[in-house]
């Protein structure tokens, strides 16, 4: 059995954008991750919108939303790429932002050994190019 996570290979996926994610996306694809909080009552807003479900401001500030922290994952088996290789585990996991309110952030978790990986284990950030960005995976800390 493997022993540690791998990726996806998301170079021919176009990332679909709007008015409302573009900015997460362009500083994504400066390799910078960050967040929409409201300009107004400084309430985070994820996933990104039109108006503060607190305060219903239009104002935005995208923000850098610090240390990340594994708050949910599941590790998934893929069949091997090749005949009598072995399966490729992919681990989707949820992160938690606390200095941004708590903010989740769904993404892939890069070769992190499987035994290591755990509720609560810091995460830093990585990049995979897709067609049109950058998209943000995750790395043990």
């Amino acid at each position: 059995m493997p022993s540690r996570s791998t990726t996806h290979d998301l170079s021919r996926i176009a990332i679909a954008m709007d008015t409302w994610t573009r900015p997460f996306w362009e500083a994504a694809d400066r390799e910078r991750l960050v967040v929409p909080r409201c300009g107004r009552c400084g309430h985070y807003r994820w996933p990104p919108g039109p108006f503060c479900p607190q305060c219903h401001s239009q104002e935005t500030e995208w923000v850098d939303p610090g240390r990340g922290r594994i708050y949910s994952f599941t590790v998934l088996s893929r069949p091997p790429a090749t005949e009598g290789g072995e399966p490729e585990l992919s681990v989707p996991t949820l992160v938690r932002f606390a200095d941004a309110g708590g903010t989740l952030l769904l993404g892939s978790l890069a070769d992190a050994p499987i035994a290591a990986i755990a509720i609560d284990a810091p995460v830093t950030i990585g990049w995979a190019q897709a067609a049109n960005t950058r998209v943000p995976i995750f790395h043990l800390a």
